[in-house]
């Protein structure tokens, strides 16, 4: 889909931040975040969506089953259970997902007056958002650090982390599309470290845009 971000903030520094699961992305953005640049991560609108978007609950119930729901309303484990368990379902979540997720995202963007902004999103290139950035950090993280946060962070078995693993595309795929790459391939501190040497470029690029009259 087209999210035409650029189009709508012309004169807004947009970052992408991605990720392979469990890689170290949102601890990345939290230090983002803690560092004052701003920060707006799709995960959180798309599970707030699940909590508040009656369209949102009535398209997935529609699509994948009352068996998704829970005490009144849709449970994101079962959901993830279920398009997790057949691959196939996937893409069908993304499209109804995407447009929703887009529309609540440009709400935030519009209430936030800094010319610099980070958006956080797992599927970043698969969505097409991307396309309508300036540029993009990716954090990796080598495959067997990754399965076992994810086993660990999730309570997951090997099996059932190795399947939410294999149904995302590579670090070398996100890597490839990249301006910035972080790697957390060693201590938090070291993360940290990494993302305050690349914020205080972002704001030095997005201080440069203001003084140009371009971003």
């Amino acid at each position: 889909m087209n999210w035409n971000l650029k189009d709508i903030f012309p004169n807004k520094l947009l970052i992408g931040l991605t990720g392979g699961i469990a890689s170290g992305k949102s601890l990345a953005g939290s230090y983002f975040a803690a560092l004052g640049l701003p920060l707006f991560d799709t995960d959180l609108i798309y599970h707030d969506l699940l909590q508040s978007s009656r369209e949102l609950a009535e398209n997935l119930v529609k699509t994948f089953g009352t068996e998704i729901m829970a005490g009144g309303s849709v449970s994101r484990s079962l959901l993830s259970k279920k398009v997790f368990g057949d691959p196939r379902l996937l893409p069908r979540l993304n499209e109804i997902t995407h447009p929703l997720i887009a529309r609540a995202l440009i709400e935030h963007l519009k209430a936030e007056t800094s010319n610099l902004a980070i958006i956080e999103a797992t599927l970043l290139f698969e969505s097409g958002l991307n396309k309508s950035l300036d540029a993009v950090i990716t954090v990796t993280a080598p495959p067997k650090v990754r399965l076992l946060r994810l086993m660990e962070r999730n309570n997951l078995s090997r099996e059932e982390a190795e399947k939410r693993l294999l149904v995302q595309n590579s670090d070398e795929y996100r890597v490839a599309q990249s301006n910035y790459i972080i790697q957390n391939n060693g201590s938090r501190d070291e993360l940290n470290e990494a993302v305050k040497k690349l914020a205080f470029i972002l704001r030095e690029k997005a201080k440069e845009g203001l003084r140009s009259g371009e971003i």
